[in-house]
C-alpha cells in the first residue's frame, strides 16, 4: 500500500485493509496499524502488508481477551499473571522457613556465647 503524498494533509493512518470475496465467501485482512506519511511515525509512505487468516485473527483476539482476564497486576510494564499453584509450593515454603529458622537459631546461639564471654 502506498500513496504519493500529494495534497494538503496527505497523512494517512492505516489500520487495516479488508477484502471480501463474495464468490468464495471469504474475507482477507491485511493489518497495518501504521501511518503512511512523511510527517508522522517513521516517515514512510509505502507499506508492505501481509494477509492474516481471519480464523487466526479471531483466535488471537480470544487469547488476548483471556490473557487480559488472567493478568492480576502490572508492575513497571511487566504483567504478573495468575497461574495455577504447583503441589510442591507448600513444601518449598516449609523448607524455606526451616532454613531461615535454623540460621536464626545459630545466630542466636552465637550471640548468646559472645554475650556470656563479655560478662
Amino acid at each position: 500500500m502506498w500513496h504519493d503524498n500529494s495534497g494538503l494533509k496527505s497523512a494517512w493512518n492505516l489500520d487495516r485493509i479488508e477484502i471480501q470475496d463474495k464468490l468464495a465467501e471469504e474475507k482477507y485482512v491485511f493489518p497495518c496499524n501504521r501511518w503512511l506519511a512523511t510527517s508522522e511515525d517513521d516517515g514512510q509512505i509505502c507499506r508492505e502488508l501481509v494477509v492474516v487468516d481471519e480464523r487466526a485473527r479471531k483466535l488471537e483476539r480470544r487469547r488476548t481477551l483471556s490473557r487480559k482476564a488472567s493478568v492480576i497486576s502490572n508492575v513497571d510494564g511487566v504483567d504478573l499473571e495468575a497461574k495455577g499453584v504447583s503441589p510442591f509450593v507448600p513444601f518449598w515454603h516449609l523448607l524455606s522457613f526451616l532454613v531461615v529458622f535454623v540460621v536464626w537459631l545459630n545466630h542466636a546461639k552465637y550471640w548468646q556465647v559472645k554475650l556470656n564471654d563479655l560478662s
